[in-house]
């Protein structure tokens, strides 16, 4: 079930929603849509955890849709960061060693677009962190 059919299936919307509208509307009203970064939290926490632990029947090596969906998901959830500073006060350091652990088993396409994200996260100070010292850690 995609993200969109499963917020709406939560009763949240009766529209689909793509990543990029349920962004806007979490910036729009954070407190709303507060049950939607719950969820979508604890389902990305989820993959990255199967990834990091090999327990996914398709690779993203294998499948590059499953590298782009982690790497959207990423994306999203370091441009809701700024509107819910305690909620996702732990991701920047998540995305850090996400990357620190796979880095050298990562398809170049996902470890180019988290590398990405976690510098957008770290320019907006989100992760406190020097740049140089995050990337060569990874």
């Amino acid at each position: 079930m995609s993200t969109a059919d499963s917020l709406s299936a939560s009763g949240r919307s009766s529209e689909k929603l793509s990543l990029p509208s349920l962004q806007s509307k979490m910036k729009i009203d954070p407190e709303g849509h507060e049950k939607d970064l719950v969820w979508f939290t604890a389902n990305s926490s989820r993959l990255w955890s199967f990834f990091n632990t090999k327990q996914l029947s398709i690779s993203p090596q294998n499948d590059p849709a499953i590298a782009k969906h982690l790497s959207d998901r990423a994306t999203f959830l370091a441009h809701v960061t700024p509107f819910y500073p305690k909620q996702l006060d732990e991701f920047p350091a998540q995305l850090a060693e996400f990357l620190k652990s796979s880095a050298r088993t990562l398809p170049s396409g996902l470890r180019y677009h988290d590398t990405k994200t976690l510098i957008l996260l770290i320019n907006r100070r989100a992760y406190p962190t020097p740049l140089l010292q995050v990337l060569s850690n990874v």
